[in-house]
């Protein structure tokens, strides 16, 4: 499991930091709260994993991902932001998986990148997943109906199977679905879309790619436990949660995650999205940044030290 530990080298600010520990505590006393959940209701669904990864659902996601797995050479993953940043931190860092190339798109307007979507999947038995949760956006909505139209050209009638749709219940996305015949995916109301993770949304681009996604599924159910069950002052989120609101309150604006870990690099993308869209709203929260050391560590390692 996961443990945070700070290190300071000014023992006043250490001491402030022990003392914001027990000042702070009913604050994650009252984590999960009905209060909570009044105010936040719309986005705290990712809390529940038994909800969207329940035995019912795995099974679901299983059954679908098969099929793809069985037929496709390319998987494509139309997405932006929350829409695929956790599944592709996943996917990235297991590249031994078994499962069809998964090629992303509909997070770039630029014809450039298009046109490299487009020659991956030339000749290549090719489904998508369109992953959208009110298709409201622009990037992601011009993609699907480029590979849509290329899908319908290249199959036919046939082109209706091989079309994935993730999106809420009561969309248009979902309504396309009703009327052509693709393969509809639930996106969570209640899960915003950079916590999808251990959802649908995630679990099925994880699963086509040959991802164990049970295993992950247990791992964050386990993790879920033993932070639920902590409500002192050792939990490890908790104790990150008060040095970030330390720093900040001392005038600090910028958070750093590094590592030498090359595996990481997607988890990268994904973290600074969680937090820069979480907390950069209203000129608050630390402006979240990344470090891939050891390449890194002669260049921004350097500043930093200096």
């Amino acid at each position: 499991m996961i443990q945070f530990q700070m290190f300071d080298h000014q023992p006043e600010r250490c001491e402030k930091y022990h003392q914001m520990l027990k000042d702070n505590l009913p604050v994650l006393e009252g984590i999960g709260s009905e209060a909570d959940f009044e105010k936040y209701g719309d986005s705290l669904g990712w809390f529940d994993i038994d909800t969207w990864a329940n035995e019912a659902e795995l099974s679901a996601i299983e059954e679908l991902a098969a099929r793809v797995r069985r037929d496709a050479d390319v998987f494509v993953l139309i997405g932006v932001g929350g829409s695929n940043n956790a599944a592709r931190s996943v996917i990235e860092a297991f590249p031994e998986c078994d499962g069809p190339e998964i090629v992303y798109a509909g997070n770039s307007l630029s014809p450039w990148a298009f046109e490299q979507v487009m020659k991956k999947i030339s000749g290549k038995s090719v489904y998508i997943d369109c992953i959208a949760k009110n298709f409201q956006t622009l990037e992601p909505g011009s993609a699907f109906r480029v590979l849509r139209e290329y899908l319908y050209e290249t199959y036919g009638d046939k082109a209706n199977e091989r079309i994935i749709a993730t999106g809420s219940r009561n969309s248009l996305l979902e309504t396309i679905c009703k009327e052509h015949g693709y393969s509809f995916v639930e996106f969570p109301q209640t899960v915003g879309g950079r916590y999808t993770a251990v959802t649908a949304v995630g679990l099925l681009p994880m699963a086509v790619a040959g991802i164990d996604i049970r295993a992950l599924v247990k791992g964050a159910a386990d993790m879920a436990v033993e932070l639920k069950g902590c409500r002192d002052i050792t939990q490890s989120a908790y104790r990150y949660a008060v040095a970030r609101n330390l720093y900040y309150n001392e005038g600090y604006r910028m958070e750093m995650l590094a590592s030498f870990e090359p595996q990481l690099h997607w988890f990268y993308k994904w973290w600074i999205q969680l937090f820069a869209e979480s907390e950069g709203k209203e000129d608050q929260g630390l402006y979240p940044i990344s470090g891939e050391y050891s390449e890194e560590l002669h260049s921004v390692g350097q500043f930093l030290q200096d």
